[in-house]
């Protein structure tokens, strides 16, 4: 059920259908717990979250949610889908409000992908 649910999640919130999309990620994120076994299904689960409340132009909590999400994964799975995930949600913000916790979840990202390059991880493969 959890795995259905992660890929709803996608759907919906790709689908722009936000609404819906929080329904399922709120019973997802419940499904997979505080300490899921699968920590990067729910920084994905979370992020599909942080891409919601940026189409829903609630800037500040979409770039909470996304750092958070990156942040909260070992360093080691904060891989280029991630990242790149993370990056999305600050692009869909419109320009003007591309401060404060935007500027931070950017200079966060850049600075995982920094740190992957230095490491020689998957994740230095992106931008």
């Amino acid at each position: 059920m959890k795995r259905l649910l992660f890929y709803l999640s996608g759907a919906y919130t790709w689908l722009g259908d936000t609404g819906e999309a929080y329904r399922i990620q709120e019973e997802a994120l419940r499904l997979y717990g505080t300490a899921p076994a699968v920590p990067i299904d729910a920084a994905l689960i979370a992020l599909d979250r942080s891409m919601c409340l940026a189409q829903d132009r609630r800037a500040t909590e979409a770039a909470v949610t996304a750092r958070d999400a990156v942040a909260n994964l070992p360093e080691a799975q904060r891989t280029e889908i991630i990242l790149t995930r993370a990056t999305d949600v600050a692009r869909v913000i419109p320009e003007e409000s591309r401060l404060g916790e935007v500027a931070v979840l950017t200079d966060y990202v850049r600075a995982c992908r920094e740190s992957a390059r230095r490491l020689g991880t998957t994740a230095a493969l992106g931008p």
